[in-house]
C-alpha cells in the first residue's frame, strides 16, 4: 500500500515532467498555435516557452549538470488555460489522467435523466458485446 509521501512524490513527478507534454497534446487536439493561446489567454509566448524550457531541462544529463531552466506555469495560468481547453485544472497539473473521461463526463452531465439512462444502458450493452467478442478470440487462440 503506498503512503501519503509516494502518491505526493508521484503527483510531482507528473507534474514537472508532464505539464508542458498535456499543454501541447492539448494545443494538437484543438488545433491551436502556440499564438492562439497567446492571444486567447493573455499568456505571453515568452511565458509559454518558459514552460517548455523548463521540461526539456527538467529531464536528461542537462538537468543534472546545470538543473532545470524554465517554469512551470501559475495558477492564474492553469485557470486561464483550463478555461481555453475546456478541461480541468486538475487534469492540466496531472491529477487526473484521462481527459477523454473528463470530457465525457462533461457531455453526459448535460443530458437530461432520461437521457443519461438510456447513455449507461447503450454502453453497458458495448462492454457485453465487447467481452463476448474478447472471450471468442481466447477460446480461438486456445484451439
Amino acid at each position: 500500500m503506498s503512503t501519503y509521501e509516494d502518491k505526493l512524490d508521484e503527483v510531482c513527478e507528473r507534474w514537472y515532467c508532464g505539464f508542458y507534454d498535456r499543454f501541447e497534446d492539448l494545443c494538437v487536439i484543438n488545433n491551436y498555435s502556440i499564438q492562439t493561446v497567446s492571444k486567447m489567454t493573455r499568456i505571453s509566448p515568452a511565458t509559454i516557452s518558459q514552460w517548455q524550457a523548463y521540461r526539456d531541462s527538467s529531464t536528461g544529463l542537462d538537468a543534472l549538470l546545470f538543473g532545470s531552466r524554465g517554469s512551470n506555469p501559475g495558477i492564474d495560468s492553469i485557470i486561464k488555460l483550463s478555461v481555453c481547453f475546456n478541461c480541468s485544472s486538475d487534469y492540466l497539473i496531472g491529477l487526473r489522467v484521462n481527459w477523454k473521461a473528463e470530457q465525457l463526463n462533461r457531455v453526459f452531465d448535460q443530458l437530461s435523466d432520461d437521457n443519461q439512462i438510456k447513455v449507461q444502458e447503450f454502453a453497458a450493452k458495448l462492454l457485453r458485446e465487447q467481452q463476448e467478442i474478447k472471450t471468442h478470440l481466447e477460446i480461438d487462440e486456445s484451439k
